[in-house]
């Protein structure tokens, strides 16, 4: 993995260096980039002439880093980006109320993980999912073993009459908190 002790001064430093060994990052100004230690990548978001375009890094020998460009395996307006919590080179991409799951070592994106997605969480080995019908899903990181877990549209519409985006919480085996990108419960 990534040594803990990486500045985000060295970092940056780094992602300089990048940018003279990929002619075509020369343009790039780098605008966030996410790290997660579990990971061997970490990710880059620049912008580029008006676009965001993503590299997937990784550290290869000699303190160099390894970028590849993997915009194309990247939805457009992207809104939320989460690091798979069970296979750590995988990640999730919230873009218009589509979650697409991508793959950074195989560089593969499995387009529309699931679609009419209005908020997730993760807990365990699975992901839970509220759709659009306000019903509540929970899956596997593969996307399969689905269980619907709430279905009751009294409930639903009263909990989540706010329009927006809600992050999942699982506080334990019967507890599930929604917060709502407006900070509200």
């Amino acid at each position: 993995g990534m040594k803990k002790d990486m500045t985000r001064k060295k970092l940056e430093e780094r992602i300089k260096n990048l940018q003279s060994i990929d002619p075509s990052a020369a343009t790039e100004k780098i605008s966030s980039y996410i790290l997660e230690k579990e990971s061997l990548f970490f990710l880059l978001r620049a912008q580029n002439a008006g676009r965001d375009d993503y590299f997937a890094v990784k550290p290869g020998r000699n303190k160099e880093f390894l970028a590849e460009n993997i915009s194309k395996l990247m939805p457009e307006k992207i809104s939320k980006i989460d690091w798979d919590p069970s296979e750590r080179n995988n990640l999730f991409v919230f873009a218009d109320g589509v979650l697409n799951r991508i793959d950074l070592e195989g560089g593969t994106a499995y387009s529309k993980f699931a679609e009419g997605v209005r908020g997730y969480g993760f807990f365990g080995k699975n992901i839970y999912i509220l759709l659009e019908n306000n019903q509540v899903k929970r899956f596997d990181f593969e996307g399969k073993n689905e269980e619907l877990l709430l279905d009751d549209a009294g409930l639903s519409n009263f909990l989540f009459n706010q329009k927006g985006f809600f992050q999942i919480h699982i506080l334990s085996k019967d507890t599930m908190l929604f917060l709502s990108d407006k900070g509200e419960l």
